[in-house]
């Protein structure tokens, strides 16, 4: 899973990690990352990043999100969801990286195995086409007028096959916040959908323990 190409200031150029179908992508954006610095401070507080299961938001539908993915293909969850197991990592600022990389090693025994037939993840794979893996950084609209430098960014450090798994959305990030009880946008926010789109699991920052358990239970009960 990947995506967020955010930073605070006086960091390294944004650095994500983007899994999907098994397959890991470092996200790089330069320019975007002095565009956000901005953004990141006005209005910042400290904040304990601390994991935690988000039961307020399962059991409910993933409110619609429209997206356009690197590839240029339009994204609209829950409806692409359909037939399928969705993993939705959203991501605000660069600093969750390393939960993001941390969620990818839960469902690394659901990824397919080198020499295997569907090694290759390609997007015919067995493995894709029952569970997909997105990620959605989440910008406010503000940032839309300069889409084009951020989505390059993130365009020109990934693998042209892993384009239309990696979605940025711009808009009103506050109502989202709200519907999927995402308080904290220092931690990572990871939701997984069944093929109607509801949420059986969510949860906010790095898989502990029990939250990996759980995440992984979920999405093998529902492969089933």
């Amino acid at each position: 899973m990947a995506g967020c190409t955010f930073s605070r200031v006086t960091v390294a150029p944004p650095r994500c990690v983007y899994y999907a179908g098994g397959m890991q992508v470092r996200i790089i954006s330069v320019l975007a990352s002095l565009l956000l610095c901005v953004a990141a401070v006005a209005g910042a507080e400290e904040s304990p990043e601390e994991s935690m299961r988000n039961r307020a938001a399962e059991g409910m539908k993933f409110p619609r999100l429209e997206a356009e993915t690197l590839s240029g293909s339009e994204l609209v969850l829950p409806r692409d969801t359909a037939e399928k197991v969705t993993i939705v990592a959203v991501a605000f600022q660069r600093g969750v990286q390393e939960q993001i990389d941390a969620w990818s090693e839960v469902f690394a025994p659901l990824k397919p195995q080198p020499g295997s037939a569907d090694s290759s993840v390609s997007s015919e794979s067995p493995q894709r086409e029952a569970m997909r893996i997105y990620e959605i950084p989440m910008l406010k609209g503000r940032w839309r007028l300069i889409s084009g430098v951020i989505d390059g960014g993130m365009r020109s450090g990934i693998p042209e096959a892993e384009h239309p798994y990696v979605a940025t959305y711009y808009g009103d990030t506050s109502a989202y916040r709200e519907k999927l009880s995402m308080q904290d946008e220092e931690l990572s926010h990871l939701f997984i959908l069944d093929p109607e789109g509801m949420i059986r699991f969510a949860a906010a920052g790095a898989p502990t323990e029990e939250l990996s358990a759980a995440a992984e239970k979920t999405v093998r009960s529902l492969l089933q």
